[in-house]
């Protein structure tokens, strides 16, 4: 074997200093100082972009104790948030919001998941007239779905599932 010299590592050379012209360094900080201000500015101004996440349920504790979570007629952000969410065309969407704020249409939330491999399953939730085909994966999703007829929990409701229940009991 030959020895190819006593270092047990390679040799590198000193370190020298680079001339920067002293105005491009002072003028960094204050461009990005300004660009961030800018997108900052941007971020809080844009309407319905960060506020829209908050109205989306995130959790389980977010959601009502029936399969549709109902949002509340009087809260328009909120209403706007789930319309924004309609995996519609633009056209219906804008169909919806107005009588959901005027009252003649109700929307909620409903949730989503795959427990098994996301493998790209796609439902189809056809709610109040309308289907939005919703690609499943293992995470939260959402869906916002409008709604037509009666609101969610009306005593009509209650009194039809009553009959069922009653019809298909055994008489005595």
């Amino acid at each position: 074997m030959s020895d190819f010299g006593a270092s047990s590592g390679p040799v590198l050379a000193d370190p020298v200093l680079l001339d920067r012209p002293a105005a491009a360094i002072g003028l960094a900080p204050a461009g990005i100082a300004v660009g961030g201000f800018l997108f900052a500015a941007c971020w809080l101004l844009v309407p319905g972009v960060p506020q829209a996440d908050r109205y989306v349920p995130r959790t389980a504790a977010d959601l009502g104790p029936s399969l549709v979570t109902p949002i509340d007629p009087g809260d328009t952000a909120a209403i706007r948030a789930a319309v924004s969410a309609l995996q519609l065309p633009e056209p219906q969407r804008r169909q919806i919001e107005p009588d959901v704020l005027a009252g003649r249409r109700r929307i909620g939330w409903i949730v989503f998941t795959d427990s098994m491999d996301p493998d790209g399953d796609v439902v189809a939730v056809e709610s109040g007239g309308l289907i939005q085909n919703v690609l499943l994966n293992k995470s939260w999703t959402p869906v916002a779905v409008p709604l037509t007829g009666l609101p969610i929990g009306s005593p009509p409701f209650a009194m039809v599932a009553a009959a069922a229940s009653q019809s298909r009991s055994p008489r005595a």
